[in-house]
């Protein structure tokens, strides 16, 4: 198998080095060395005056949400990972989902104030593949009618604005340090902020609401990042730039061995974005490239190749959101068409080459065996239980790789 990514292997001795520092310490959580090193260095980095790593994005989220006080309703999009509307919901919220851009695959800013009520608490924007929110009229709205601004910040680690970080845009950010990020720290991730006050309640927050070692000021939660994750994200941010060099170099490669194959686009991010690229994806027009996005997924994974049909098939159309919101299929029209299209191959910094063009000659290829194609996939993805198919495939795959 290609994986659909692959975290960057470091040289060992750095993060041993500090792995046997943890050890002889014996100090091995609640806001080590490590950790306030990794948030001093991420702080620094991206020019925030706060810098709060937690265990991971969606308590991150969920603490930003406890951390306002918000009530009632979220705008929000329906293009984005489940966590972001779960976040919302776990705090006893209601996640209002708001049709995307289908130029920045961001929250459309016509269509959020169309859906602002009395209810309306906070928004919710979502980063999608580096392309960034607009972050200038979303505070506009949020200043005029006097609601909280949050960004789910997940793709975008050390993606610039003009010549602003992600990260110093609305009330709050939230990164994901998971391992599938270009930056990692195993699990985990941060919310950073310029709002002081915010902070220093995140802060407690994240360690159960002490203040001190007896006092309990807030109603708070476990989210702690650990000192051997902290101590990987140190090793790692060094590494930054030169990850993002060897990803633009495959984006450029990848436009080049695809570009002219008809039915295939690639998305383009606003010329002032300067993202991490780490994301690649592609529209597929069926009408124009003769098989279908889905058929195209399952024949390159057929071929051992991982990809992702991200955000297949919209927050709106996964439980519990599509029975207690039902109707949003149809008054969400540019993310349902999106979620048919797009579709996100290979980009990372271990990808060689060699893998690369074989993933390009596949998808030059594909339409040229569409009658194969289609006899192969056909009840695959007419079928109501295509995760489950898939991971048949890709075991019969494993298989038959292990017995050559």
């Amino acid at each position: 198998m290609i994986n659909y990514y692959k975290p960057r292997r470091l040289d060992n001795a750095e993060f041993l080095r500090k792995t046997n520092g943890i050890l002889d310490s014996c100090y091995f959580t609640n806001a080590g060395p490590n950790v306030a090193e990794l948030e001093r260095r991420i702080a620094a980095a991206l020019g925030v005056e706060h810098c709060i790593a937690v265990c991971n994005a969606t308590i991150g989220l969920q603490l930003v949400l406890k951390a306002l006080d918000l009530s009632g309703e979220v705008i929000t999009t329906p293009f984005s990972f489940v966590a972001t509307s779960h976040a919302i919901l776990w705090q006893g919220l209601t996640p209002v989902f708001c049709d995307i851009a289908p130029e920045t695959l961001t929250l459309s800013t016509v269509e959020v104030e169309k859906l602002i009520t009395p209810r309306t608490s906070a928004i919710l924007g979502v980063h999608v593949f580096g392309s960034l929110c607009d972050v200038k009229r979303l505070q506009q709205i949020a200043d005029a009618h006097h609601i909280r601004l949050i960004y789910d910040a997940a793709h975008c680690f050390m993606t610039r604005y003009k010549d602003t970080y992600v990260g110093n845009f609305g009330d709050a950010e939230v990164f994901s340090f998971h391992a599938t990020k270009i930056f990692h720290t195993f699990e985990g991730g941060a919310i950073v902020t310029n709002n002081t006050e915010l902070s220093k309640k995140i802060r407690l927050m994240k360690n159960f609401g002490f203040q001190g070692i007896d006092t309990v000021n807030y109603i708070g939660i476990n989210a702690k990042m650990n000192e051997l994750s902290a101590a990987y994200g140190v090793a790692l941010l060094p590494y930054m730039n030169e990850t993002i060099e060897r990803l633009r170099y495959l984006q450029r490669q990848y436009r080049m061995r695809l570009n002219g194959v008809n039915g295939l686009r690639f998305f383009e991010k606003d010329s002032s974005i300067e993202a991490n690229d780490q994301y690649l994806a592609v529209f597929i027009d069926k009408s124009q490239y003769g098989i279908s996005r889905d058929k195209l997924w399952a024949y390159l994974w057929s071929n051992g190749i991982e990809s992702r049909r991200y955000f297949h098939p919209g927050l709106h159309m996964c439980q519990p959101y599509r029975t207690t919101m039902p109707g949003l299929k149809d008054r969400l029209p540019n993310t349902g068409k999106i979620t048919s299209e797009v579709l996100c191959l290979p980009c990372y910094f271990d990808l060689r080459d060699d893998q690369m063009e074989l993933i390009c000659e596949l998808i030059r290829n594909a339409p040229q065996n569409i009658e194969t194609i289609d006899d192969l996939f056909n009840d695959l993805i007419t079928s109501d239980d295509v995760d489950n198919q898939m991971q048949n495939i890709a075991a019969v795959l494993r298989n038959e790789y292990n017995e050559k």
